[in-house]
């Protein structure tokens, strides 16, 4: 009988062009419990050594030896002694506690698989999980060897969100197939967002699918904005379909923003559908705007469907707008339907216009309506408008909307800027377009 179910596995992975021995690896370490975190070599050539953290020093595990042991091919386990590892076979497992002294697992694998001679396949968890500052920072990055993941290879992640823990986590790395369920989950996070927290964290990953419920869930967060935190999370990945509840859900924050906080955050991602309500939305938030905080932030994005209410809202801001805040926000974007009130409102913003602040943000975008409202507290000038506006929306020919300043149309108020800025340039479903001065198209 096991003759004809190893038989059948075979004939399936096969079929199926899954990896063969990863396949059969896994499915004897499942008959024996085994779930140690392994790195099987698929196909080609083994290497004749792993060495951990290339590209970055990983600081080797804090324990004594016997603490922290690998298997290197040949079913006996070894104590750490180096980061570099000499194979005895076409599998690596890990088992005991591998954190470093900080208690990260920072750069274990940075750069470790750069060979186009072999495939892996990573299979099981690790032992313990990381929840300081740097947890998981670039421990799968910039790997170009092709990989599998068929676990989730990280322990469960609960209590507060610390400073850099998915940073560049699976940056730049050749992962194919989809992210295993319980991948960087999240939702049970509670507490204050981090400075740096998911910078960078699936940037060309290569993973594909759908992105599982619960990674990367932050609906349970509360408190402040912290710089960079989301910046680049998904920027050029390959995940395709909906993004789930819960994803970088923002509705629970208060207080101000922060520098680069959404910057590039679904730059040219592949996500589609409608945006969850939740997602980025800032409808919580007060005080003065910071500094590129929706930098490109869904720039190039392939969501569509009408942008949900509270998404990027800016209504409760106050005080002085702040340089490149709205720079290329939705630039090239798919979002289809009406702009959403408090989107982007600069209502109770006071003082002149910051530079480059609306520069390119709806840049052929294809939104189709909703209007826009500067603040009337903003002190606008035939000469100021000059790079503040420039290209606001040049190129969304869809769009049937208006920009008032305060309770005046735009156009109304400052009949010509001083040169030509192509603020509405190609909008040719806005009211009005073709009698508006030849400087603001």
């Amino acid at each position: 009988m096991k003759r004809h179910i190893l038989a059948w596995i075979v004939l399936a992975t096969v079929a199926f062009g899954l990896p063969q021995k990863s396949f059969l690896t896994q499915w004897k370490a499942s008959k024996s419990g085994d779930t140690h975190f392994t790195i099987t070599f698929d196909s080609g050539t083994p290497p004749a050594t792993v060495v951990l953290g290339v590209g970055a020093t990983y600081a080797g595990p804090a324990g004594a030896e016997a603490t922290a042991e690998y298997d290197a091919g040949d079913g006996v386990w070894t104590g750490y002694t180096s980061n570099t590892i000499t194979l005895n076979g076409d599998y690596l497992k890990f088992r005991g506690d591998w954190r470093t002294s900080a208690g990260t697992y920072a750069n274990m694998f940075y750069s470790s698989f750069q060979s186009s001679a072999y495939t892996c396949g990573i299979s099981g968890t690790l032992g313990y999980a990381a929840t300081v500052n740097y947890a998981y920072e670039g421990f799968f990055r910039e790997n170009t060897t092709v990989m599998t993941l068929a676990d989730n290879p990280f322990q469960s992640i609960t209590g507060s969100p610390a400073a850099y823990m998915f940073y560049y986590t699976f940056f730049n790395s050749s992962f194919t197939g989809t992210l295993p369920t319980g991948t960087l989950d999240t939702s049970g996070l509670t507490g204050a967002p981090a400075t740096y927290m998911f910078f960078y964290t699936f940037y060309r990953s290569g993973f594909t699918g759908t992105l599982p419920a619960g990674t990367l869930d932050t609906s349970g967060l509360t408190g402040a904005p912290a710089a960079y935190m989301f910046r680049f999370t998904f920027g050029r990945s390959s995940f395709t379909g909906t993004l789930p509840d819960g994803t970088l859900d923002t509705n629970g924050l208060t207080g101000a923003p922060a520098t680069y906080m959404f910057g590039y955050t679904f730059f040219s991602s592949s996500f589609t559908g409608i945006l969850p309500a939740g997602a980025l939305d800032t409808s919580g938030l007060t005080g003065a705007p910071a500094a590129y905080m929706f930098l490109y932030t869904f720039g190039r994005s392939s969501f569509t469907g009408t942008l949900p209410d509270g998404t990027l809202d800016t209504s409760g801001l106050t005080g002085a707008p702040a340089t490149y805040m709205f720079f290329y926000t939705f630039f090239s974007s798919s979002f289809t339907g009406i702009l959403p009130a408090g989107t982007l409102d600069t209502s109770g913003l006071t003082g002149a216009p910051a530079a480059s602040m609306f520069l390119y943000t709806f840049n052929n975008s294809k939104l189709t309506g909703g209007n826009l409202t500067l603040g009337s507290g903003i002190t606008l000038t035939s000469a100021n408008v000059v790079g503040p506006l420039t290209s606001m929306f040049s190129g969304a020919s869809d769009w049937t909307g208006q920009v008032y300043w305060g309770t005046t149309l735009l156009t109304t108020a400052i009949p010509a800027p001083d040169s030509d800025i192509g603020t509405f340039a190609g909008c040719v479903n806005m009211p009005g377009y073709a009698t508006i001065d030849a400087n603001w198209k």
